[in-house]
């Protein structure tokens, strides 16, 4: 159902990550090591992602919420969200998962709403940038 756009933009950069993982993005977006505030208190199990969320220094009437997923001690992916403060809903996702075969940092805006179908997305943007590519 992704492979015709359905609101989602994809935007790619070239990166040196270590094999997929994005452990440093998650780290600096939280301005610390995301491996020590992961717990079962912030795990989102119906998402299968982590949350974890502080008010936006540059913004001060939002909040920034940070999803990630991590999978044998990497992180394959990466979600920020923002949020206003009076509100209970993320109004923006962006998205960042590597494209390891050709080292590429994907970078996909998508409504929070998609959120839940993260797993879809990633892989149908994966198949998308991987059929249009020549080898």
């Amino acid at each position: 159902p992704y492979g015709k756009f359905q609101g989602v933009v994809l935007t790619l950069e070239q990166i040196a990550a270590r094999h997929g993982d994005l452990d440093y993005l998650i780290n600096n977006m939280l301005e610390a090591s995301a491996s020590k505030v992961e717990s079962v208190d912030n795990y989102q199990k119906e998402l299968g992602l982590f949350l974890q969320e502080k008010d936006n220094k540059y913004l001060p009437g939002e909040v920034n919420g940070y999803y990630w997923k991590r999978s044998a001690e990497k992180v394959p992916v990466v979600f920020s969200c923002r949020r206003y403060k009076t509100e209970k809903e993320f109004y923006e996702c962006t998205g960042y998962f590597v494209i390891e075969k050709i080292g590429a940092l994907a970078k996909v805006e998508l409504a929070p709403s998609k959120l839940k179908d993260w797993p879809a997305v990633v892989d149908a943007m994966n198949a998308f940038v991987l059929s249009n590519i020549k080898q």
